[in-house]
């Protein structure tokens, strides 16, 4: 069962300009005490999060519902790309698709560390993006900082949920 409405705003308090909840009552949990006035919840690898009646919410779908009273109809995605940013002003609701085109940085497992470079074995490095479920190849490249940049100039264009 989710949270109500009428509920978030009896635990919680949120600064759509700071993205900051904070405590309207003292808690306790997992044998830790918070204060009314406390900032909420804690940071994981990926999103910040916030324990509500037994139950673990991403503090930026909390944002969204406790502005607008309603859920988030899809994924809500960071604008900047910035995770604990959760400002109202950097979060919007949309599909998952345009969540994904709106990626920033290279997946942990990148042996480049940057964006849409990847090594080929035998021509160095290479790019491609997908829109739509296709692959679209940008071409070989003799760095990985070329073949990167191949890929934001594409990705502006491409990618509809793009904000770089």
């Amino acid at each position: 069962m989710t949270i109500t409405h009428q509920a978030l705003k009896e635990w919680l308090s949120y600064d759509p300009e700071t993205g900051v909840f904070r405590w309207l009552k003292d808690k306790r949990g997992r044998g830790r005490m918070w204060k009314a006035g406390d900032a909420a919840g804690y940071e994981t690898q990926t999103a910040v999060c916030i324990c509500l009646m037994g139950r673990y919410y991403y503090a930026h779908r909390l944002a969204w519902f406790y502005v607008h009273g309603e859920w988030p109809k899809q994924q809500i995605d960071h604008i900047n790309g910035e995770w604990r940013d959760n400002l109202l002003s950097n979060l919007r609701d949309v599909p998952p698709r345009v969540n994904m085109e709106n990626m920033r940085f290279a997946r942990k497992t990148s042996r480049s560390g940057l964006i849409g470079a990847f090594k080929h074995s035998v021509s160095g490095w290479f790019s491609a993006i997908q829109v739509h479920g296709k692959m679209h190849r940008l071409g070989h490249f003799k760095t990985p900082q070329e073949a990167h940049e191949a890929y934001i100039a594409a990705k502006r264009v491409l990618h509809e949920g793009c904000t770089l």
